[in-house]
């Protein structure tokens, strides 16, 4: 059921965009996008501190990596399933940011927005 769910998300996220077109492809999106690759989003976000964009976007990656261990290290049995609505989610921010739209992350919008502004 989790798992119909997550990939329900990316479905609806993929059918938002129209991905045969490349003219929405940038280089500050596709630094944005690999903002949610694990380990490469601290790259990302000590290299390109300058450019909010790029800096939200891996923040984004770096709360839902922390998240994404924690839930599948700490929650016995069910941290499996929450995990991949962690991942499901750092997919459609991927697609979101490689599209060149922001996308925030509910109830944690305003602590990435704080800390982008400090970076």
């Amino acid at each position: 059921m989790v798992v119909a769910a997550v990939i329900s998300i990316v479905i609806a996220a993929l059918k938002k965009f129209n991905l045969n077109s490349h003219s929405h492809i940038t280089h500050r999106n596709h630094l944005a996008a690999v903002g949610y690759i694990p380990l490469v989003n601290f790259l990302i976000l000590y290299a390109h501190r300058g450019e909010k964009f790029v800096v939200e976007h891996s923040i984004n990656g770096i709360l839902l990596s922390i998240y994404f261990a924690l839930a599948y290290f700490l929650i016995p049995d069910f941290g499996v399933y929450v995990a991949l609505i962690f991942i499901a989610t750092a997919i459609a921010g991927f697609i979101h940011a490689s599209a060149g739209k922001k996308y925030p992350l509910p109830l944690l919008n305003d602590f990435v927005e704080w800390l982008a502004e400090r970076f």
